[in-house]
């Protein structure tokens, strides 16, 4: 019985001895091809190409990829993605540069996660019919399976820099662009917690015959899976700015209530008012406003009924010009109230 044990265990040992080698063998060989080989290369991108479409509906394309194994990390230049807009058209997403890091946990309990992810030069295209359909994909086929979220991803590093964002409502008349837009954030395994710096420059909104300057946006955040905190931001013109904090909670339990409560500290310079809103006529002047906002996402209860601004409002001074009136308001001062 012994002797049978040990010639069983030694037919064990050597199958996976022989499975180990095969299997270092296959690395070692998809290794060398990817390296060297740009049509397997092109294979492996088409063959990933085809399972995106098939999950998610979006047909994505790069030039090339480079493989390092020895840091397990994955470049992909000349990146785009692409949904339902047009052939002619600017594709949903593209990028320069995107470098991904994986760092393994655990070889036996398939445990591993993101230790970077770089995005260089990122221009996104976002456009709305006057149907009211938009350009992002949906899956091409139905597949049951597990949601991921970007907590579950656990990126340790996420860096985006010289992003663009270009946003064109043909049903409501609205066009979003936003230049330079640079994100770094980190995750913390032990809190589920992202935290980061969001900014952007060169931003302009437009919607019918209303357009305001452009404007500049600087914030630090931090995300749980429950709750979302804006510790500073700051939006700024050329002549005025408000610096807020807020909270954001109930957006991620299914069926729960979303609910944003915010404070905010301003100036005004009434002067960029008149010009978006052309050809209205307001008071000319600084104004300083602090307050705080609240909302409350309640089904089947209007967007108004749902706010709640209250504050104050100051200014030094105020220049009145109309064709039937010429002053001017000195310390003028009020509080207001919203309450849905």
């Amino acid at each position: 019985m012994g002797a049978i044990l040990k010639r069983a265990m030694k037919i064990i040992l050597w199958s996976l001895a022989g499975i180990a080698a095969l299997f270092t063998l296959f690395a070692i060989t998809t290794v060398v091809l990817v390296k060297n080989s740009a049509s397997f290369r092109q294979y492996l991108l088409a063959k990933a190409s085809e399972s995106i479409y098939k999950s998610s509906g979006a047909r994505v394309h790069a030039s090339d990829f480079t493989l390092e194994l020895s840091t397990l990390s994955l470049d992909l230049p000349n990146l785009v993605v692409r949904g339902t807009e047009p052939k002619e058209a600017e594709p949903l997403f593209q990028a320069e540069r995107l470098k991904v890091g994986v760092t393994i946990d655990s070889v036996f309990r398939g445990k591993w996660h993101f230790r970077d992810v770089v995005v260089n030069h990122p221009v996104v295209h976002l456009l709305m019919s006057k149907a009211g359909e938009s350009n992002l994909p949906g899956p091409a086929a139905k597949e049951g399976g597990s949601k991921t979220s970007v907590f579950d991803l656990g990126i340790r590093r996420l860096l985006l820099d010289r992003g663009e964002i270009y946003f064109n409502d043909h049903k409501s008349r609205l066009a979003t662009d936003l230049n330079n837009l640079e994100l770094t954030a980190g995750f913390d395994p032990a809190r589920l917690r992202y935290q980061g710096h969001l900014r952007y420059e060169q931003g302009t909104i437009k919607y019918a015959n209303y357009a305001p300057p452009a404007h500049t946006l600087d914030a630090d955040f931090s995300a749980t899976p429950s709750k979302l905190t804006v510790d500073r931001l700051r939006l700024s013109t050329e002549k005025s700015h408000i610096t807020m904090n807020a909270q954001v909670e109930g957006y991620g339990s299914p069926g729960g209530n979303l609910r944003v409560q915010a404070n905010y500290d301003g100036s005004l310079a009434t002067s960029e008012v008149e010009q978006a809103v052309k050809p209205a006529q307001v008071p000319l002047g600084t104004l300083r406003l602090t307050g705080f906002l609240s909302y409350e996402d309640v089904p089947d209860r209007p967007v108004l009924k749902s706010v709640s601004v209250w504050g104050m409002i100051n200014s030094p001074q105020l220049e009145v010009r109309t064709a039937n009136l010429q002053t001017t308001v000195r310390n003028f001062a009020a509080k207001y109230k919203l309450e849905g």
